[in-house]
């Protein structure tokens, strides 16, 4: 059965889990007097979105690979794509990084804010939705070598080695083209057909035979 390349396939699975894990840190970089931020990851910033996203590319790549020849290896690129602009929109919302103090669990936006930088999950993230664009294009335009190694191995069942040279032939070679040397034509099973006996011709003495007289 051909199957797509599992290069490819490989580079795309490991870009959804790279996703994944991006979803899980820090989406604010700590900094001055907020050492810790409180839900600063985008799985707690309504990122489920996201995780069902990346679960989506991890399936659409596994069955791109399995039917190389549709157009599935649109699934994942097209999802990692959309990924992709979803994290840039929220990376460039000030309001996401913007840090206000904590009071009695609640932010206070009558106090000053402070934007914060950028954490690793931007980076993280973004590395795996790379990867995952670059594994469903190599799902497309770098086909598995699966199939020319199938045809190899039909190509050698079709071969015998001479016993002479012992180089490969084809097998229903009659004479080996390396060493000249000739295979014995296998009988036939057909049974030979019995040979025809000519009919015997009657030899008539010419001298036993009476001469008729002419009147």
């Amino acid at each position: 059965m051909t199957r797509g390349n599992p290069v490819g396939l490989g580079i795309a699975l490991a870009g959804a889990a790279t996703i994944i894990l991006g979803l899980f840190l820090p989406f604010n970089e700590p900094t001055g007097p907020f050492a810790r931020i409180q839900d600063n990851t985008l799985i707690q910033s309504g990122g489920w979105i996201l995780l069902l996203l990346a679960i989506a590319v991890a399936a659409g790549a596994t069955r791109a690979w399995m039917k190389p020849d549709g157009q599935l290896w649109l699934l994942p690129l097209i999802t990692s794509v959309v990924m992709g602009g979803w994290i840039a929109i929220l990376a460039a919302d000030e309001d996401m990084r913007t840090l206000y103090p904590i009071v009695n669990g609640t932010p206070n936006a009558d106090e000053p804010g402070v934007v914060a930088a950028l954490g690793i999950a931007v980076y993280v993230a973004g590395a795996g939705i790379v990867a995952a664009v670059a594994g469903s294009m190599m799902l497309k335009f770098y086909p598995s070598t699966q199939t020319g190694a199938s045809d190899s191995l039909v190509e050698q069942r079709q071969r015998r080695k001479c016993p002479d040279c012992a180089e490969l032939i084809m097998i229903d070679a009659k004479v080996c083209k390396h060493c000249g040397y000739r295979f014995a034509q296998p009988a036939s099973n057909q049974p030979a057909k019995p040979k025809q006996s000519a009919k015997p011709v009657s030899v008539v003495d010419v001298a036993d035979t009476p001469a008729k007289g002419s009147r």
